[in-house]
């Protein structure tokens, strides 16, 4: 045992120490049986206490996290499996940091939150297109590769939301019509009513979050608790990226001139995109 900490081995690979946890697992650097360093992700708690919907939501993220992938904008899933201690996962070490890691120094530059922004746009994009919605995008869940490239990780919360996608049919309803599931801040308002329903609109909204906190250096919506921020959300009360960073101007360079002059990012580019989905939808 990693003293306080957990098992010192899963499966073929040696755990060195924790990473990090989340609501459902805990992170920790590992070995795999050649001596390279990777991140394993076990489920959280003990066997008999886990319950079928918390390991059905687990295998779902490994399955998801596998058919995405790097070339996708995510990071990948090494390998899965099943051990005494729980089901795991293993990805990648990527030596990068996390967006949260980067946003903690302050604002990022404006052509390099631009390009962010893009970046995990076409990722979400390819996800989308494979009839896969994110559902807590949010700065602790982008890492960075060693030569600086943003991948999507944690695919604890997502799922498919497009029936006729492939594999959809291995698909599972694990939420429950008005459940709350996601991060306040991050999560566009029809996620904070019913987290089951929502689609590419609600992950828009949280790419429009984190490209108006890498530009200010602070989240889009404030609050002393979930409750008061769910409640900024739901107002669109926002503060004007201008307020905040008086050089960020129409004139900026880069490519994104529909998101550089408006006054709250997440609201402008969720609503245009949820209304393409209801346009489709009708």
């Amino acid at each position: 045992m990693i003293p306080g900490r957990g098992p010192a081995q899963v499966g073929p690979y040696a755990l060195e120490g924790e990473l990090g946890r989340g609501g459902m697992g805990v992170v920790f650097r590992a070995r795999d049986p050649a001596g390279r360093p990777v991140a394993l992700k076990l489920l959280l708690g003990a066997r008999p206490a886990q319950g079928e919907a918390a390991r059905a939501r687990f295998a779902r993220e490994a399955r998801l996290q596998a058919g995405l992938g790097e070339e996708a904008g995510f990071v990948p899933c090494l390998d899965a499996g099943d051990a005494p201690q729980g089901p795991w996962l293993v990805m990648p070490l990527l030596p990068g940091g996390t967006l949260r890691d980067r946003l903690a120094r302050g604002p990022l530059a404006v052509d390099d939150a631009l390009d962010l922004a893009v970046a995990l746009g076409r990722a979400l994009g390819r996800a989308h297109a494979a009839g896969v919605v994110h559902r807590d995008l949010k700065p602790e869940n982008v890492l960075f590769t060693g030569d600086g490239r943003p991948l999507v990780a944690d695919l604890g919360l997502a799922k498919r939301f497009a029936g006729g996608a492939p594999g959809a049919g291995l698909s599972v309803a694990l939420s429950r019509t008005g459940e709350l599931r996601g991060t306040a801040g991050y999560m566009a308002p029809e996620q904070a009513r019913d987290a089951k329903s929502v689609g590419p609109p609600a992950d828009v909204f949280a790419l429009g979050a984190l490209a108006y906190e890498g530009l200010t250096g602070q989240p889009a919506f404030g609050g002393d608790s979930p409750i008061q921020v769910l409640a900024a959300v739901i107002a669109g009360q926002v503060t004007p990226v201008r307020a905040l960073r008086p050089v960020f101007h129409p004139s900026a360079a880069g490519g994104a001139a529909c998101m550089r002059d408006t006054a709250c990012l997440p609201l402008l580019a969720h609503r245009a995109v949820h209304h393409r989905f209801e346009v489709q939808d009708r």
